[in-house]
């Protein structure tokens, strides 16, 4: 609030009339950024001075737009500090799963005879809310795992994975990412990719020797681990994630005022307060459950509902004004983390959202064809791994 006091005193209308003591002020203020940022630039403000002094219309519109300057810079500087304080995760990296340390168990057999990786000791590295203030996205970190590092396929595609934790079952140690979305951006044709990823599909975890459901990573490693499963098995080079819980998606979606979404006669009865078909403005609670629904349908609904509730999320988002674009980014901080540098956050990914040159196209993994049921004793989805993993590849990278 200081740094907001400070700037907003200097107006056009606190300029007085041309005189020595307003040149006098003009040039002490002056003098006082400059001194912010070293003596090269104040020796270069000394000698826009001598060229402006005898020009006091043009001294004041400069003097106007440096005290914006420093007012933006203000701005910015809150907002990256409070991202780095609240959000960004530090993140551990490494060259190779052999460099990664964990439980190394020896794998189990489900009744199918598919080897199964051991669940974790839930007494070391169960997620808890040590600082009992209701927010157990604080306790993700200690359980997070280095990133494995990957070189671009493609320099012109960021894929960032959208992780959504299922945090109800905390307490029992069972902090599955219940959503897992992979977003790709292609910086040269403007286009944004959006891909589901479903929770069941049975996956190989090399420091287990073993195979589980996908969802199984996070409790295993957090998001680091997340990653570093789905790289692996889909031959990817996710290096950046975001994470945040049915808690949060639930209050992201309060901040942006509710957002905009059709609902089938079907889906209305699963969410509260509504009674038939249409199109509602979803608040929290309701786009929550919206986001869950499956018994009317399948999972494969089910994670294209999710799709919906984060595309209406960003039209929402994008369809409002600056000022209420970061009053909103504001009051949705503390509900997110994520190792995205702040200056990337705040350039080339808003700019590419904002840029994006047609409808976001979506996929959902595994297609059909490409997979089939196992109903053992653990229920599970096997792959066809090669005609998959072409497939998704000609999606993002074609």
């Amino acid at each position: 609030m200081a740094q907001e006091d400070s700037t907003s005193e200097v107006s056009v209308q606190s300029i007085p009339e041309e005189s020595e003591p307003k040149q006098a002020a003009i040039l002490s203020k002056t003098q006082e950024i400059a001194s912010k940022y070293g003596s090269k630039l104040q020796t270069q403000m000394a000698q826009a001075w001598a060229f402006l002094k005898n020009k006091p219309a043009l001294l004041i519109a400069v003097t106007i737009i440096l005290v914006l300057i420093v007012a933006i810079v203000s701005i910015y500087g809150y907002y990256l500090h409070r991202y780095n304080q609240e959000v960004k995760m530090d993140q551990g990296y490494a060259d190779s799963w052999e460099e990664l340390s964990g439980n190394t168990t020896p794998a189990k057999d489900d009744t199918q005879g598919e080897p199964s990786a051991p669940k974790p000791d839930t007494n070391s590295g169960a997620i808890s809310d040590k600082n009992n203030d209701g927010n157990i996205l604080d306790e993700y970190e200690d359980i997070n795992n280095h990133l494995i590092r990957k070189k671009p396929i493609d320099k012109n595609v960021e894929n960032i994975l959208l992780i959504g934790v299922d945090a109800g079952d905390i307490e029992q140690g069972d902090h599955n990412s219940d959503t897992m979305i992979l977003v790709s951006f292609n910086k040269k044709d403007k286009t944004v990719r959006a891909v589901s990823l479903m929770r069941d599909i049975w996956a190989y975890f090399p420091n287990r020797g073993g195979y589980d459901k996908l969802n199984a990573a996070f409790s295993y490693g957090g998001p680091g681990q997340t990653v570093n499963i789905i790289n692996e098995n889909f031959d990817l080079d996710i290096q950046k994630y975001i994470v945040t819980d049915f808690d949060g998606l639930r209050n992201l979606v309060e901040i942006m005022g509710g957002i905009e979404l059709k609902v089938t006669n079907a889906e209305s009865r699963y969410i509260g307060g509504l009674s038939g078909a249409g199109t509602y403005t979803l608040n929290g609670a309701q786009a929550l459950d919206y986001a869950r629904i499956r018994v009317i349908d399948s999972d494969f609904s089910r994670v294209e509902r999710q799709r919906n509730v984060i595309l209406a999320m960003l039209d929402t988002f994008l369809s409002k004004s600056t000022q209420k674009q970061l009053s909103s980014i504001d009051k949705s901080l503390k509900y997110v983390r994520s190792n995205i540098p702040a200056s990337q956050i705040t350039g080339d990914l808003l700019d590419l959202v904002r840029a994006s040159s047609s409808e976001i196209q979506q996929m959902t993994v595994p297609e059909w064809g490409y997979y089939s049921v196992n109903e053992g004793n653990i229920w599970y989805m096997s792959l066809d791994w090669d005609g998959q993993n072409e497939s998704l590849h000609s999606f993002l990278y074609e």
